[in-house]
């Protein structure tokens, strides 16, 4: 085994993960309507891997991944975020998170970091179990899973109170204390999880209200309204919901008025934002000299349908559902861009240990992108991802397809070894589903795909959880 300890130039680590943040939303990713400078900045510094997915695209399980190197399913035995069932037979979300270790059976990157002589730091939300002292941080500050962004609930340690400010701005500042507080005889791990640009979309500072004229925005060529009563619904739910059953106060008339262009200016607005504080905390890194020789991983959990395909929220084996944005900046990284390769979350934990020196563990479902971002290699062996949904859709993800199949969630046997197949080449807005008429030509690649798909998923095993499923509708 390698000797743990790192040496006195060895790079801080900081991941900033943003929530509910699709690739398509950034200027360094084409779109050419939204404002994110510091974003693009950081990118042009960077190694931005163009094709990056998320393998759960849900909240705590993406977040479980990215730390494990598993799949959700073996780290978490959950597709859906966390939660238990009362006497009435409701689910609901521990919050704070369980002191005891029932998930992430192995040992995560943080864990091993701190093994290596980081100082690990959890900065933002949190929405993984169990609570951050059992895998390896030595302070932690995170808000309630309940998503709001005014008069939120933070534990700070072993300290709980309410933030009355802009929550995601609060964050912030407590990135600059712990800078200010950071001795600076070992390296950091920081850990910052920026909440935006989840839902609720009504909460923000009124300086980025209107940055976006909904008049004006041109939609992706596959949105689409499903029906008024499924707008209606998740409109509603962008607005006002930050949990199930929980409410936020917004007055009914901005949800009655509300559209597809408005939501997605509204959206817009929430991106700017994280943008903003992706500049601050540069800025901060810069200002006491760390930039240099801190790396920084830049990525999200999942995207946001935002109407694609009449769908709203994330949950989807679609592009606007399943793409996230991945930048790679610190010493040795040369700027760049990869199209090639697909990188999954769950390669991020075994291509930080092997950037840093350290042995890749085994039990590990990801693989390390370290030949790509040194420049040895344009893809790897592996170049695929694959994809379990809460609907229990299951998929593969390549450099030009995505191949879909549907397993019943009780049996979770496979009930449908056909349910989409689209060439992103020619149908990168997956409008078309080429196995309603699939060509000649294709149906091997085809049949390969789907062979993919049945057998990882009949041979990835499940956690044990007693809570695995549940009837999300």
């Amino acid at each position: 085994m390698k000797e743990e300890t790192p040496p006195l130039t060895a790079p801080n680590v900081m991941i900033i993960l943003t929530d509910q943040l699709r690739a398509q939303a950034l200027g360094c990713y084409g779109n050419e309507q939204v404002m994110t400078p510091h974003i693009d900045a950081l990118a042009a510094e960077s190694l931005r891997f163009e094709q990056a997915i998320s393998n759960c695209p849900v909240c705590m399980p993406a977040r479980s991944a990215l730390l494990s190197g598993q799949y959700a399913r073996r780290c978490t035995g959950n597709l859906n975020n966390h939660h238990l069932v009362d006497e009435a037979g409701n689910w609901y979300i521990t919050d704070p998170p369980e002191h005891t270790r029932t998930q992430l059976p192995l040992k995560c990157l943080p864990e091993h970091l701190k093994g290596m002589g980081y100082a690990n730091a959890l900065i933002g939300k949190w929405h993984i179990h169990p609570e951050p002292r059992l895998l390896g941080f030595d302070s932690w500050c995170y808000p309630l899973v309940y998503h709001r962004y005014y008069h939120q609930g933070y534990f700070e340690n072993d300290t709980a109170y309410v933030v009355d400010e802009f929550a995601p701005f609060f964050e912030v500042n407590k990135f600059a204390g712990f800078l200010d507080r950071h001795a600076t005889d070992k390296p950091f791990f920081c850990y910052y999880n920026i909440s935006l640009p989840h839902m609720p979309l009504s909460q923000m500072p009124d300086a980025y209200r209107g940055l976006y004229n909904p008049d004006q925005l041109a939609l992706r060529p596959n949105v689409r309204s499903q029906s008024p009563e499924q707008d209606a619904h998740w409109f509603r739910a962008y607005m006002s919901m930050y949990i199930r059953g929980r409410k936020l106060d917004v007055p009914e008339v901005e949800i009655e008025q509300m559209n597809i262009r408005t939501l997605t200016s509204l959206y817009y607005s929430l991106v700017t934002i994280t943008d903003d504080i992706v500049g601050r905390l540069v800025a901060q890194l810069k200002q006491r000299g760390l930039y240099e020789n801190t790396l920084i991983l830049f990525t999200s959990d999942h995207g946001d349908m935002l109407g694609s395909h009449g769908l709203y929220n994330k949950e989807q084996l679609y592009e606007e559902s399943i793409r996230v944005p991945l930048l790679l900046h610190g010493p040795g990284i040369n700027p760049g861009v990869c199209t090639g390769q697909i990188a999954q979350i769950i390669d991020l934990m075994p291509t930080l240990l092997e950037y840093l020196g350290a042995d890749i563990p085994d039990g590990g479902d990801g693989q390390s992108l370290m030949p790509v971002v040194r420049g040895q290699r344009k893809e790897l062996e592996r170049n695929a991802a694959f994809i379990e949904c809460n609907n229990y859709k299951m998929g593969i993800r390549t450099p030009r397809y995505t191949y879909g199949i549907q397993i019943d969630p009780r049996s979770l046997e496979v009930a449908n070894d056909a349910l989409l197949f689209h060439d992103l080449a020619a149908d990168p807005y997956q409008q078309t589903n080429l196995l309603d008429h699939l060509p000649d030509d294709l149906k091997p690649t085809a049949q390969a795909l789907r062979d993919q798909c049945v057998r990882w998923h009949r041979e990835t095993p499940w956690l044990d959880n007693p809570c695995r499923f549940f009837e999300l509708f």
